[in-house]
């Protein structure tokens, strides 16, 4: 699993993972895996399993939004 970072308060992501760091803006992002998640203010993820998305070998060069 990639690092999560999100901006703003998000308690059900604080919840679901506990691991996910809160950062005040995107320039405050210090990931230690490869790729990483980041979670906009006032976005509540619905579905927990898009983190365990994982681009194929040639993508991973690319973001991906």
């Amino acid at each position: 699993m990639f690092d999560i970072f999100y901006i703003g308060k998000n308690e059900t992501l604080e919840k679901d993972f506990p691991f996910a760091k809160q950062v005040p803006s995107h320039e405050d992002i210090n990931p230690i895996t490869k790729m990483y998640w980041v979670v906009e203010p006032n976005i509540e993820v619905i579905d927990s399993e898009v983190f365990n998305y994982r681009p194929e070998s040639f993508d991973m060069e690319y973001k991906h939004i």
